[in-house]
């Protein structure tokens, strides 16, 4: 049995040279994955609405996720019934 990794990255907006690292290490990265620039953000999200909005983000992504994976699990069952 396979096994898979997804990986979203949140990012600031205001530090170019971070970005440009985690763009670079995503080369890396052999899996689902997506960078999400919050702009105007600080790299603790302090400023208003940007940690929720990492939070909305986030919850997005692994949702979207778990959605499949149970939709994947629910497949293998109906055939495994069958």
């Amino acid at each position: 049995m396979g096994s898979s990794l997804h990986v979203a990255i949140s990012e600031r907006g205001k530090d170019n040279v971070v970005i440009d690292l985690n763009k670079e290490a995503m080369k890396y990265l052999h899996t689902e994955k997506r960078l999400e620039i919050i702009p105007e953000a600080s790299h603790l999200f302090e400023e208003p609405g940007k940690f929720e909005e990492v939070a909305r983000l986030a919850t997005a992504w692994f949702l979207t996720r778990l959605e499949t994976q149970h939709a994947d699990l629910l497949l293998k069952s109906e055939r495994h019934l069958c």
